[in-house]
């Protein structure tokens, strides 16, 4: 390779839907993102009852996970950077879906 010759970098993003069953298999969290080099994303998401096929919640989250907490409630995590908070419990927001 020349000295003077140049390598250019490109980094792709990707939109990515992601299907996951609550713990009781009755409801659907259905996350829509960008996958891309950023440790934050801006999260799409729905929640479908499963038998009734009737979305129950949507909305949007900015953070670094969802995930089920329980059969009625997502766990969001929140983006913290390199600062840690002192207390844990401010790491993630609960979205209660009754």
């Amino acid at each position: 390779m020349d000295k003077n010759e140049e390598t250019e970098i490109v980094f792709n993003e990707k939109k990515v839907t992601k299907e996951i069953q609550s713990p009781d298999k009755s409801k659907l969290l259905v996350l829509t993102y960008l996958e891309d080099m950023n440790a934050r994303k801006d999260f799409d998401y729905k929640i479908i009852d499963l038998k009734s096929k009737k979305e129950l919640l949507t909305g949007t989250f900015t953070g670094i996970k969802m995930e089920w907490y329980t059969n009625d409630s997502i766990k969001g995590y929140l983006f913290q950077g390199m600062i840690e908070k002192e207390n844990p419990q401010d790491n993630f927001k609960i979205i209660n879906i009754k």
